[in-house]
């Protein structure tokens, strides 16, 4: 799996507007960039901090409270609950948070943390499965008297992580802290209490490269704006070719827009906006720079950038491709990108400048690009104020078939923040956001696959990942290694402390802990039903009936059996009657409504075929039909062109049938079903949106 870097830098912010203008910066940033002095400045302001309190000598420690908000549950459970996990079961202020894989399908969570009236550095891990593998209070990896800020956590290819901080000074960071947490939670041998100090004559930012091989390769603007990095051993140490005063790259008065991924060999590509020009270079991991790239860097594109906002991903073979945002057009800002081999030369059949990667109207920025696995890559991106959207380039600077020009609409929320991209591990990427819901942000979460289209199972404006009341913002994300994610986020729900919560979103787009509907048959006498949770027997929810157009009233209570399935059979049913069903579960934040599903309870029974419900399907299609006895039925979905796409045998029973369909070798489009039972076969046409 390749590891992304987690940098912090200041975000495109899309204004109305059709000029270069309507770009602006944010205060809070992710991704591959900077953590910036100015970013952590704002964001002290913004909690009352004043801007000169660098100390915080002398203060008392008061006794920890644990919330009540969550039992722990033990390792190899499902500890994910609808709405998202409290990170930390502390009740204190959580801010700043960054996430990085565990190596083993979990995350582990850095964050500036309150609890002891001052600004600590503090992390947890979650497995897979959501249980906190270090204890529910997290562990402390810097509790000095001195205001310590944006944490960035890198892999440090044993399950653990290393922590850069920033000590905070009245103009510009004082220091730069590193600290090794092993996979266990401890603090690495030889590393001391508080960290090791790196940066003592101070810095304008810093960041790391996520190597995941043991060292640490970090970086620094310093005070005079030179751009400089450096190499750490996992004991702490200096290795051979490298200077504590860090490798200078490029020229000083560096603008501060810089974004890394690592080389694949333990070395790193950086990229910055220099005056006019996109630069780039290599260090290689034994303290200069890699054959074929220099000091200087290399000019990627000379046509004036609108910002310093770009972006790089390590391809197959360790080449780069470097994502910018740019205006020659004169009228809109558009994304171009640029591929360079490992040996610094452009990639074959590349022009000079780079190649536009979205073709249409409006102002785009905030490029976001991670490898699509195949030579190329995929970038996330903005498109003016409440569109969020992807594109394919492939490793000659082409755009895949299926992939629309402006590139893969992934939601038209309202002013969405995105996340970081992962890969999803099938040349496609998962990405989540927040985005303004009435008077609060909720998360959301979205994937595009390697075709273009969004999967079955996602909805075509995202999935619902958070959504509780309050606001959750900032979301960060990392593999789960199955082709999901996990995301942390920061949360409000706690009226008197910002929190950090977490959630799985799998490959499928179900939210762990959530339960879908697997099918549901109604014949004379009898309607049965079959959920599906991820959450195994540990599964509980009510079970809702309305008949007609009535009220929901609870008729039982249902739990799930070792793996997962719920299996119910309603015999209190009148023929030629309607109901729905629906399954409610009482989580952190009031009750969810899932796995709804409405059938009519049939007075005889005859062979028909009702198609896709609601027809247009949206996500998972939903497939209604009926049976008069109990030959063999098999379902035949065409395409318009006659060929056969999908195949599946058929609950035979007798009686009226909803079964949800594996839909993921189908895209949007028009279908022809063919119900076919013993020698009769029935058709009808059906159609299937994002």
């Amino acid at each position: 799996m390749r590891v992304q870097a987690a940098w912090v830098c200041a975000l495109l912010v899309l204004a109305a507007g059709s000029s270069a203008a309507a770009v602006q910066g944010s205060t809070r940033s992710r991704g591959h960039g900077w953590n910036r002095w100015s970013d952590a400045a704002q964001d002290l302001a913004a909690r009352g901090v004043l801007a000169g309190a660098a100390t915080r000598a002398g203060r008392s420690t008061p006794a920890i409270q644990p919330s009540t908000g969550r039992i722990p549950r033990p390792l190899g459970t499902i500890a994910w609950a609808g709405g998202g996990i409290p990170v930390c079961d502390v009740a204190s202020g959580q801010f700043t948070p960054t996430v990085t894989w565990d190596g083993g399908g979990g995350v582990i969570v850095t964050w500036v943390d309150d609890r002891n009236l001052g600004y600590d550095i503090y992390a947890a891990r979650l497995d897979g499965n959501g249980s906190p593998v270090w204890g529910v209070a997290g562990v402390a990896l810097c509790t000095s008297d001195s205001i310590m800020l944006q944490p960035t956590a890198m892999p440090d290819g044993a399950g653990g992580a290393f922590v850069l901080f920033g000590q905070y000074g009245t103009s510009a960071y004082s220091d730069v802290f590193v600290q090794h947490v092993t996979s266990l939670g401890a603090i690495s041998s030889g590393w001391p209490t508080n960290g090791r100090s790196t940066v003592p004559d101070g810095c304008q930012g810093f960041g790391a490269i996520p190597t995941n091989d043991g060292f640490l390769l970090m970086g620094w603007i310093d005070l005079e704006g030179q751009l400089r990095a450096l190499r750490l051993t996992g004991a702490g140490a200096i290795p051979s070719g490298w200077s504590a005063a860090g490798l200078p790259i490029g020229r000083p008065n560096n603008q501060g827009g810089v974004q890394v991924c690592p080389d694949g060999t333990g070395g790193g590509y950086l990229a910055w906006v220099q005056s006019d020009s996109v630069m780039l270079t290599r260090v290689s991991p034994g303290g200069g720079f890699a054959p074929g790239w220099s000091a200087a860097g290399t000019v990627v594109c000379s046509i004036t950038p609108v910002s310093d906002r770009i972006s790089v991903a390590l391809l197959a073979g360790n080449d780069v491709m470097v994502f910018w945002v740019d205006f020659r057009s004169g009228t809109d800002l558009d994304i171009y990108a640029m591929r360079y081999t490992a040996a610094g030369v452009p990639g074959t059949g590349w022009p000079g400048n780079g190649v536009q990667v979205n073709v249409g109207p409006g102002q785009q920025g905030q490029p976001a690009a991670i490898s699509d696995g195949a030579g190329g890559a995929v970038v996330v991106f903005r498109t003016g104020i409440d569109t969020l959207a992807a594109q394919r380039v492939n490793a000659d600077g082409s755009i895949p078939a299926g992939w629309p020009e402006e590139g893969r609409t992934l939601t038209w929320r309202s002013n969405p923040s995105p996340s970081f991209p992962v890969e999803d591990g099938s040349n496609g990427a998962l990405v989540a956001f927040s985005a303004s819901a009435g008077f609060e942000d909720d998360v959301f979460g979205q994937r595009v696959g390697s075709n273009g289209a969004i999967p079955i199972g996602w909805p075509a404006n995202g999935q619902d990942v958070c959504v509780v009341s309050s606001w959750q913002v900032d979301p960060q994300i990392v593999s789960d290694g199955s082709s999901g994610m996990i995301a942390v986020w920061t949360d409000q729900r706690d009226v008197n402390y910002q929190r950090l919560y977490a959630a799985r979103v799998q490959s499928d787009g179900t939210v762990a802990a959530s339960a879908a509907l697997v099918s549901a048959a109604a014949e004379p006498g009898l309607v049965r039903l079959q959920w599906f949770s991820p959450d195994g027997a540990a599964f509980e929810a009510a079970l809702e009936r309305a008949e007609g157009g009535g009220e929901f009233a609870p008729i039982d209570r249902v739990r799930a059996d070792a793996l997962g399935h719920v299996r119910y059979e309603d015999r209190n049913v009148a023929a030629g009657r309607t109901y729905s069903y629906r399954l409610a579960v009482a989580e952190e934040g009031g009750i969810h409504y899932l796995g709804a599903v409405t059938l009519r309870v049939p007075d005889g029974l005859r062979f028909s075929l009702a198609g896709f419900l609601p027809n247009p399907a949206v996500g998972p299609p939903r497939l209604a039909y009926t049976l008069a006895s109990s030959e063999r039925a098999r379902i035949d979905v065409l395409d318009p062109a006659g060929r056969r796409v999908m195949a599946r045998e058929l609950d035979s029973a007798p009686g009226e049938h909803v079964v949800t369909l594996d839909g993921a070798s189908l895209g949007p489009g028009v279908y022809l079903l063919r119900l076919t039972q013993g020698s009769r076969s029935v058709v009808a046409r059906a159609a299937l949106v994002r």
